[in-house]
């Protein structure tokens, strides 16, 4: 069972460092470092708008442009309810203790038919896939996360509708240089 989510971006690497704290079911905590590179985490905000659009529970033929901005409402309020709190990133020459982090090939992204709760699978270079179930509150607060990550990294990708963004400075309003 999944306990803390952190999510940083290592410079070093460039690429984002997923920790994720699971309790056993002998009631230790073990951790799983991940390192996403910027083409997985590319493929995979995609997935995770098509499971936030899921989430709003929309009609199909509703207008696409009314599709995005109840969404994005949508994903607002919820990840607003999440208890989440940003820390410093550690510096950069901060050695990590233990076992280095697996790095993912892919993402594959899903909903439990029963209970609707929301399946990520990591598959990574080495070791046996990573499976985890999150309720719906963690999956927007997750793709907040994700969102903070990707804007801080500089990485250039294209927006989806879930990324809150940064309010710009009003164009300058005219006026030759001489």
């Amino acid at each position: 069972m999944l306990k803390h989510i952190r999510l940083r971006y290592d410079p070093i690497a460039d690429r984002l460092l997923l920790d994720l704290q699971m309790a056993t079911p002998q009631g230790g905590l073990e951790s799983h470092l991940l390192h996403l590179t910027r083409r997985i985490v590319h493929r995979w905000r995609g997935e995770l708008q098509a499971m936030v659009d899921m989430s709003a529970e929309l009609p199909q033929r509703m207008d696409p442009a009314a599709r995005a901005a109840i969404s994005q409402a949508h994903h607002q309020a919820m990840s607003a309810q999440v208890n989440a709190r940003t820390e410093p990133a550690p510096p950069a020459e901060a050695e990590v203790q233990g076992e280095p982090p697996r790095l993912v090939t892919r993402i594959g992204c899903g909903r439990h038919k029963l209970d609707g709760r929301w399946v990520l699978q990591f598959e990574c270079q080495t070791g046996a896939p990573l499976t985890l179930v999150l309720g719906t509150k963690t999956l927007h607060g997750l793709v907040d996360a994700l969102s903070r990550r990707v804007q801080s990294a500089q990485w250039g990708l294209p927006a989806v509708a879930t990324e809150r963004q940064a309010v710009s400075a009003p164009p300058p309003t005219g006026g030759a240089l001489h």
